[in-house]
């Protein structure tokens, strides 16, 4: 019998999961070295949920 693995989401659940991601983008927001580069995702992340056609673009074609 081939046993299914489960993803983290279903070994911790959907409560625990977000908050462990909410607390490391709110650890990265705060680093000196690592705030412009957060400011960008953030921008990214917000323009691809604003755009219901927005394509994925494979990594090297992002700006």
């Amino acid at each position: 019998m081939i046993e299914k693995k489960m993803t983290p989401f279903e070994a911790i659940g959907e409560k625990t999961l977000h908050r462990l991601v909410d607390t490391f983008y709110g650890l990265v927001g705060q680093h000196p070295d690592l705030d412009e580069l957060y400011s960008r995702l953030v921008l990214k992340a917000q323009h691809m949920i604003n755009t219901p056609d927005y394509e994925v673009q494979q990594p090297g074609e992002m700006q």
